[in-house]
């Protein structure tokens, strides 16, 4: 017995020995192996964005978005060059005092390369081709984005490792993903959003070198062009340093805070439809976003519908705990508590206060996420089904996460490390399977929690499942057939899709009939479809449904013979 347990003690050590060399050779090589790793990261992207953008048909609001930038492209060209652009979709002047406050500055190259097709092709470019291009450049800006966020991780922490995890973590979620490539509205104001606060992070690192602070103004005016609240940022900005010079009795910069003002000229260069009136344009843009109270729509929520000034004070949180992976949240909550109780104990005096830019980025993303809450529960502005609203502060709460995980990291025992380190890893691992089964349904994603409330809250929003009802049903009949939907809402989705097809597939369906083969059904939730009392479908079947993280959002229902 003695003998077997000497043996066993002469196994373990050796293994230990073993470990320990293996460690030290992964200890002194990881910098170029998580850079290589990083690289092919970035490579990959690339390459999935190229892979699956065609998988997707058209969101909601992608061709009011498009009708937006058009005008004013149009505007652009009667106005200084007498030309009559050949790309036309809509009206000639500006829709109306709401619409014509929505910033198009980040979708005018698109129109440009729309009119460009047509003078050289003189076609009209098919809409297939127009809103795949539109999606692969959403994606390209999110991907732009990512990398932002993975060199503020790394100047922040100093850890090619964790600026990994957290453009993992943001990559994996399935809603960022999916709408990465057809949200040009909060999708987009988030990458934006990311871009502008790398550019901030940079001003501060570099100890406010200019060519910082003329990148920060341009990404701001296009943020603040795609959404109001951007304006924060430059505000916080200027505060942090003219803090930090006043208490610490340093030169005031005047130069780089001349430059971040720059992003208000920039915003009205960039933005058409103020250069008539700039300063009463300005007044009506925050007038008209403060609360876009303009939609007169209901959400579904807990199994009811509810009127916009309905919703419950916590209707964000709810959200954001229902679809956020659970692990990510867990770490993002323990960060800011973390963040929290370490500033309050050092704040002694004003004198004591540590002006890193590790605490004054991680301070100004928390007031961020705090100033939103706040507005959210003191001015009820209207919101949508979901959260996508504030769908800019995920890449914050992101950083949160890697900030509790630095601090870990900082345990003189390895032993939470190490289980923080695998808990997150398998997190990772099963958010990225999830993203290639409920593929290309990922933007209804719910975590464990979400999924067994699907019947109660929005599953597809945007529309996008009757695209796929409409490519599945062309490979299941693939004779002539006709199709319809389901209520008004969802012949739009039909007749909008129907031009993302193939053309060959096009020819295979006729969408306008009323006694039709097929009929495909947009629903909400379990079985609850888009009025509240439903009739039945007599004469029809089901024989196909689409559904993504336990949720069913439409059903493809063919004629009974």
């Amino acid at each position: 017995m003695h003998k077997c347990c000497a043996i066993s003690v002469d196994i373990l050590n050796d293994y230990q020995g073993v470990f320990r060399k293996l460690n030290t050779l992964l200890t002194r090589a990881h910098p170029k192996i998580y850079k290589y790793f990083a690289f092919l990261l970035f490579a990959a992207f690339i390459c999935i964005g190229f892979l699956v953008y065609r998988d997707y048909g058209i969101g909601m609001d992608e061709p009011m978005q498009r009708r937006h930038a058009v005008i004013a492209y149009r505007w652009l060209n009667r106005t200084f060059f007498d030309r009559g652009a050949l790309v036309h979709y809509g009206s000639e002047e500006w829709e109306s005092e709401g619409s014509k406050y929505y910033g198009v500055a980040v979708q005018l190259p698109l129109v440009f390369a729309e009119d460009v097709y047509q003078v050289i092709t003189h076609e009209q470019m098919p809409v297939r081709t127009i809103f795949h291009m539109r999606h692969l450049y959403c994606y390209f800006i999110f991907v732009f984005s990512l990398f932002c966020f993975y060199r503020m991780v790394k100047d922040m922490f100093g850890s090619e490792l964790l600026a990994i995890a957290g453009v993992l973590m943001i990559f994996s979620f399935g809603r960022f993903f999916a709408e990465s490539f057809l949200n040009i509205k909060d999708l987009m104001f988030s990458s934006l959003c990311t871009i502008t606060l790398f550019y901030a992070e940079r001003i501060l690192l570099s100890s406010y070198q200019t060519k910082w602070g003329v990148l920060f103004a341009v990404a701001t005016a296009f943020t603040v062009s795609s959404r109001m609240a951007a304006a924060i940022i430059p505000a916080f900005l200027i505060l942090f340093i003219l803090v930090k010079n006043v208490i610490r009795h340093e030169k005031f910069p005047v130069k780089i805070i001349l430059l971040i003002c720059m992003s208000y000229p920039v915003w009205l260069l960039i933005t058409p439809a103020s250069w008539t009136n700039p300063l009463q344009f300005s007044l009506g843009y925050v007038t008209t976003f403060s609360d876009y109270n303009a939609w007169d729509g209901v959400v579904l929520f807990e199994g009811k519908y509810l009127w916009k000034d309905q919703v419950p004070w916590d209707y964000w949180f709810r959200w954001i705990g229902m679809t956020v992976p659970l692990v990510y949240l867990l770490f993002a909550c323990l960060g800011i508590f973390i963040f929290l109780v370490t500033s309050l104990s050092r704040i002694r005096s004003l004198r004591n206060i540590e002006f890193s830019v590790k605490n004054q980025m991680l301070l100004m993303m928390f007031l961020i996420v705090l100033g939103t809450f706040l507005y959210k529960h003191l001015k009820h502005p209207t919101v949508y089904n979901g959260w996508r609203h504030a769908y800019y502060i995920y890449p914050m709460l992101v950083m949160f996460a890697v900030y509790a995980l630095s601090k870990l990291d900082e345990l003189p025992k390895r032993f939470p490390v190490y289980c923080s380190g695998g808990l997150l890893t398998a997190s990772v691992l099963y958010n990225l399977i999830l993203l290639v089964i409920n593929h290309p349904a990922q933007y209804a994603a719910f975590n464990p929690i979400g999924q067994h409330l699907t019947d109660q809250y929005e599953g597809d929003y945007w529309g996008l499942s009757v695209y796929q009802c409409m490519d599945w049903l062309n490979d299941y009949d693939r004779e002539w057939k006709t199709v319809n939907g389901y209520y008004s809402r969802t012949r739009g989705f039909i007749l909008d899709n129907y031009f993302m097809l193939p053309e060959e597939q096009q020819q295979l369906l006729s969408v306008p009939s009323v006694d039709t083969d097929y009929l495909i059904v947009l629903k909400s939730g379990n079985g609850i479809y888009e009025d509240e009392a439903a009739p039945s479908i007599d004469g029809y079947e089901e024989i196909y449904h689409v559904a993504s993280y336990g949720g069913r959002l439409s059903s493809v229902y063919k004629k009974v013979q």
